[in-house]
């Protein structure tokens, strides 16, 4: 999934769990641009594989949001989605840790957006996966 889509979607359930939680108006604020920044953020490893790995030889950012369905086809014939899978569950444990040693107050929105962008991904791909067998 593209990351504009992760921050717009983590947001979304960060500013309900916001209001369920009865946080102030600017407390709710920072967390849905925290979380949301988080979760866009965990693509980092996606956009430096793009721009670094040989077999993607042709995919900048700008190629990828143009192309993600042939970007993604290409991800899981070269088998780099398995090492982007990984390296994911990597940042998403660095960044939950480093967040609730550093930043303990914004600690609930960054485990949401982190939680929310591996659901996220897991659904889109596993979508993609049944669509393509029918």
């Amino acid at each position: 999934m593209l990351p504009h889509k992760h921050f717009v979607i983590s947001s979304f359930v960060i500013a309900i769990t916001a209001l369920f939680f009865q946080v102030g108006w600017i407390e709710g604020v920072y967390w849905v641009l925290i979380g949301g920044a988080v979760a866009m953020l965990l693509d980092i490893d996606a956009i430096i594989a793009a721009y670094t790995d040989k077999k993607l030889k042709g995919y900048g950012i700008v190629q990828v949001f143009r192309d993600y369905e042939g970007f993604l086809e290409k991800l899981k014939k070269t088998k780099i989605l398995n090492r982007l899978m990984f390296t994911h569950f990597v940042l998403a444990a660095a960044v939950s840790v480093v967040s609730f040693i550093f930043a303990r107050r914004f600690f609930f929105p960054v485990v949401i957006g982190v939680i929310v962008h591996l659901f996220s991904d897991v659904y889109s791909l596993l979508k993609e996966d049944n669509s393509e067998s029918f």
